[in-house]
């Protein structure tokens, strides 16, 4: 296991005072009627939510695969970056299917599709199981499915359909 390297501590770091900033520290910034200056209380406050975050209070200590991803998703939630939170989150998700199933998942709800209907039937007529059966690799081109499809759905405006001027053309005529 390998520490954090300079690089992974300033992006914590810089996360932690942009949430210092929208206010996730407020309840500290009262120490600075008491003469306590504000870098103090920043780093006293990213400290406790580091050690609350994974356990470590110190970014010396904390590891490269382990800690990072649950550290910048603290602190995107803290600075009200739910999005980015969420990706960090799915990094923390040691199973590649359960990892695939879960973009899955946010790309059905993107586009407003069936969950887990709409993926399960494509994933059915195309590999002839369900979602829990299906491979990563399988889950993987579902996800590009989805994504393609919903893509599609979107451009089309009031749910327009393709014309087709396939009508009686042969094969050498398309």
């Amino acid at each position: 296991m390998q520490p954090l390297s300079k690089k992974q501590k300033a992006e914590i770091c810089i996360l932690a005072q942009k949430a210092w900033k929208k206010g996730a520290g407020a309840e500290w910034k009262g120490g600075l009627n008491e003469g306590v200056s504000e870098t103090a209380l920043f780093r006293a406050w990213r400290r406790e939510q580091q050690q609350s975050a994974c356990g470590m209070s110190s970014l010396t200590t904390c590891l490269h695969e382990a800690d990072f991803p649950r550290l910048m998703a603290h602190f995107c939630t803290l600075a009200g970056e739910h999005d980015q939170a969420g990706y960090w989150l799915e990094r923390l998700l040691e199973d590649g299917r359960n990892r695939v199933l879960h973009i899955l998942k946010r790309e059905t709800a993107r586009f407003d599709l069936a969950w887990p209907g709409y993926p399960g039937a494509i994933c059915r007529r195309q590999y002839k199981c369900g979602l829990g059966a299906a491979s990563e690799k399988q889950l993987w081109a579902l996800v590009y499915t989805v994504r393609n499809r919903g893509t599609r759905k979107k451009k089309k405006p009031n749910g327009e359909r393709r014309r087709s001027n396939r009508r009686g053309a042969t094969a050498n005529e398309r």
